[in-house]
């Protein structure tokens, strides 16, 4: 994702080279889109994960023992195993425009995982832990979140990790200060979600009522709760170079509605399209937020911005005729306000990436077996360009990392 600092004049600028980017877009789309099958480190499964404005993959790939490695994919040099730190198994989690890989891997202790950046000249660097036995990027398996935006330009990354006394405490970590300890809320637990290119890191923690609260950490502020909606708990998921913060929050009656946060009007509701709850997901640098609505067992993508408010995005064309309700989520958008996502069909069967565009509306991806009509795609990120990475299914099939080109 492509960020932002805080004066008027660089925002003014990425708007007229995000306008550029458009036009240039436009002007080339007379090649055929194409789904572009990664490969792997020799096993039979691979997934992309994050996706810079290079074009660069990283994700997780299997070798031919079997063992899981982080990789970084390029057009000159292909899919690169980026090894581990001792232990057998591991994943690229976000990658920055430098390059620059953030991830977890096993060590050679046995089953814990420790977070690590990896660079082109330097290799991997264990980040340590708080103490604990594991750290990682964004949140650790099973809690809320996703660490698609825990580095930002300058390598500095957002994470959790696990302490002394077991907790999990969210952590911002630099290449010259290392790990440092965000604290909580009053509880015992906090976890490090999504960082910014000001350093600012947002999350959730647990509060001296164990109820889990949204936070903004800053070097000035410390950690700062962002409040809810009246209800017990909120999570924030992503922050944008504004310091603007987007997630959920729960109301007074118990449901859940997307919100954004932002320094000077605090927590604002994004509102829920009529149904009972919504999430916020990812928000770019122009305060433009994707996420989902949900019904019963329906959700349905949308994207919300400051002067338009909340639109649903809608079903691809050749989705939209199978059985059953179809299912669409909003996973992340660029400054350009394209969505990428994921849209389920025919009660389930179906999984297929999608890309939304104010001119195209929500298009299909595809996937990498294109004769078989149930083969699945799920999109995980996707660049300034509109190109998005994530893994399809192919005619053997495997699961493959992919990168879409427009």
């Amino acid at each position: 994702m492509v960020r932002l600092g805080r004066s008027r004049g660089r925002r003014t600028g990425l708007l007229l080279a995000a306008t550029l980017v458009a036009l240039l877009l436009a002007a080339t789309q007379a090649a055929a889109a194409a789904m572009r099958d990664l490969g792997t480190l020799g096993g039979a499964n691979s997934s992309g994960a994050a996706i810079n404005s290079l074009g660069q993959v990283t994700g997780s790939a299997a070798t031919a023992s079997g063992d899981d490695h982080p990789f970084r994919w390029t057009s000159r040099g292909g899919m690169q195993d980026l090894g581990t730190l001792g232990g057998a198994d591991g994943a690229g989690r976000v990658i920055n425009d430098l390059g620059q890989i953030a991830g977890i891997s096993q060590t050679a202790n046995g089953d814990a995982y420790h977070a690590f950046r990896w660079t082109a000249f330097g290799g991997m660097h264990d980040l340590g832990t708080l103490g604990g036995a594991a750290s990682y990027v964004g949140p650790p398996p099973g809690a809320e979140g996703n660490s698609l935006f825990a580095m930002n330009r300058l390598g500095q990354i957002a994470g959790t990790s696990q302490t002394a006394d077991g907790s999990y405490h969210a952590f911002r970590w630099t290449p010259l200060a290392g790990m440092r300890d965000l604290g909580t809320l009053g509880g015992a637990n906090s976890y490090g979600i999504s960082i910014n290119d000001l350093g600012q890191v947002t999350g959730y923690s647990e509060t001296a009522d164990g109820s889990y609260h949204a936070f903004r950490w800053t070097r000035s502020g410390g950690m700062q709760d962002l409040g809810t909606f009246g209800g017990a708990t909120s999570y924030g998921e992503a922050i944008d170079d504004l310091g603007q913060v987007v997630g959920e929050a729960q109301t007074a009656g118990g449901s859940y509605n997307a919100f954004r946060w932002t320094p000077s009007g605090g927590l604002q509701d994004l509102g829920t399209l009529g149904e009972p709850t919504s999430y916020g997901e990812a928000i770019n640098d122009f305060g433009d937020v994707t996420g989902f609505v949900e019904q019963a067992e329906v959700e349905t993508a949308f994207k919300w911005t400051p002067s338009g408010g909340m639109q649903a995005l809608g079903t691809p064309q050749d989705l939209s005729t199978l059985p059953g309700l179809p299912s669409s989520f909003g996973v992340a958008i660029n400054d350009l306000g394209q969505v990428a996502g994921n849209v389920f069909a025919d009660f389930g069967e179906v999984e297929r990436a999608f890309r939304w565009t104010a001119g195209g509306g929500t298009q299909d991806l595809g996937t990498l077996d294109p004769a078989n009509s149930l083969a699945r795609s799920e999109a995980g990120s996707i660049n300034i360009f509109g190109e998005v990475t994530g893994s399809a299914e192919t005619a053997s099939g495997s699961q493959h990392a992919f990168l879409w080109s427009p």
